[in-house]
């Protein structure tokens, strides 16, 4: 019984991880909506290992952040991972910074060498990756 639940909550995780295409442009979509840290490192972990797959700066990546809380603790967590496939990606977009996060968010730019661009809504966010 406790290997099907824990099966569930793989398949939760794993299908927050989606490629969409969308406007002839394809993107990997990260939902990190209501996570809890642990929850967030283990979708950051499938995400790296799908990337990981993919050619030198040919990932366009959208980050969802909307109805969660991000801990200086769980970035750490997965900062070297995140450094590892930076070279893969081509365009990184985020939703759902703003209060605390924004603070985070600018910590967060200092912790990686990629450039993340903040987007008010999934529309823009899809435009700036599609262009």
């Amino acid at each position: 019984m406790e290997s099907m639940t824990l099966q569930k909550v793989e398949k939760d995780l794993v299908s927050r991880v989606q490629w969409i295409e969308s406007r002839a442009a394809k993107y990997l979509y990260i939902n990190f909506q209501e996570c809890t840290d642990e929850e967030r490192i283990d979708i950051s972990h499938i995400a790296i290992d799908i990337m990981k797959k993919e050619d030198l700066n040919s990932v366009n990546l959208l980050l969802d952040v909307n109805n969660t809380t991000i801990s200086i603790e769980s970035m750490r967590e997965v900062r070297k991972d995140w450094v590892s496939i930076s070279p893969k990606l081509c365009k990184v977009a985020i939703i759902g910074v703003s209060g605390f996060k924004t603070i985070l968010f600018k910590l967060m730019k200092n912790m990686i060498p990629f450039k993340t661009i903040p987007f008010s809504t999934t529309e823009e966010a899809v435009s700036y990756l599609c262009r």
